[in-house]
């Protein structure tokens, strides 16, 4: 489960991750320069599955991936029989723009994977999302932030999250885009009355784990990483200028 927002900028970008996870699952390894054939990449690890959820490379192209919930469902199989998703991360993250990662996942045996969303940002080009279902793989077109997915009540989730979003620049109606600063609180904001619908959630078998935040642009090229819940986790703001 994850949840994606973004700034794009003339030179850049800014992408904000909620990573969502059961309960059970370990602890993620921070985020370090991984070595790949086409040049290095900034991600963190999940070491049950070997692979990750969000990446950026020395080109400035990042990787998200979304387990699929709804087509997750209609898939034949355990999850012993798959390669972990996570894995898609890895291969692919070396990718020098999103037309090498679109020629990457035509080759990719996408069957040896349950169903995700695969979401791709770089400066000065469109966004790229593809869509795994279990039995086709479709570029699909993004209308623009956020991008959530959720395993339990995804229709209500989803809604709630989306109106918490068009509501950060309600009061700014000229605004094109939310500030950074409001895309950190919106992903660490909480829903108390249906804790499992905030965009930092809550559940019993599960919970917002990380907040990761891509930025892109003149200066350079940085992954910062949040562990914790985002609502009691430190970030930059909460520290004294």
């Amino acid at each position: 489960m994850c949840t994606l927002s973004w700034i794009r900028h003339a030179n850049g970008y800014d992408l904000l991750c909620n990573r969502d996870e059961r309960r059970d699952r370990s602890e993620a390894d921070p985020p370090a320069i991984r070595a790949g054939e086409r040049g290095d990449y900034l991600a963190p690890r999940d070491p049950d599955g070997g692979g990750s959820w969000i990446s950026v490379n020395e080109h400035g192209v990042s990787l998200c991936l979304l387990n699929h919930y709804s087509a997750d469902t209609q898939t034949a199989g355990s999850a012993t029989d798959y390669l972990s998703r996570g894995r898609i991360i890895t291969t692919l993250a070396d990718a020098v723009d999103i037309g090498m990662v679109r020629r990457d996942l035509d080759s990719l045996e996408v069957a040896r994977y349950r169903p995700f969303l695969l979401f791709v940002l770089a400066p000065g080009a469109a966004p790229g999302l593809w869509c795994w279902d279990g039995r086709c793989l479709q570029e699909e077109a993004v209308s623009g932030p956020p991008l959530t997915t959720t395993a339990v009540d995804a229709e209500a989730v989803r809604a709630y999250r989306q109106q918490s979003f068009r509501e950060l620049t309600d009061d700014e109606p000229d605004a094109s885009a939310p500030s950074l600063e409001q895309l950190f609180r919106w992903h660490r904001s909480m829903n108390p009355e249906a804790p499992e619908a905030g965009v930092a959630m809550y559940r019993e078998d599960a919970m917002t784990v990380s907040l990761s935040h891509v930025r892109v642009g003149p200066d350079g090229i940085a992954l910062n990483y949040y562990p914790g819940h985002p609502a009691a986790a430190p970030w930059p703001g909460d520290r004294p200028g």
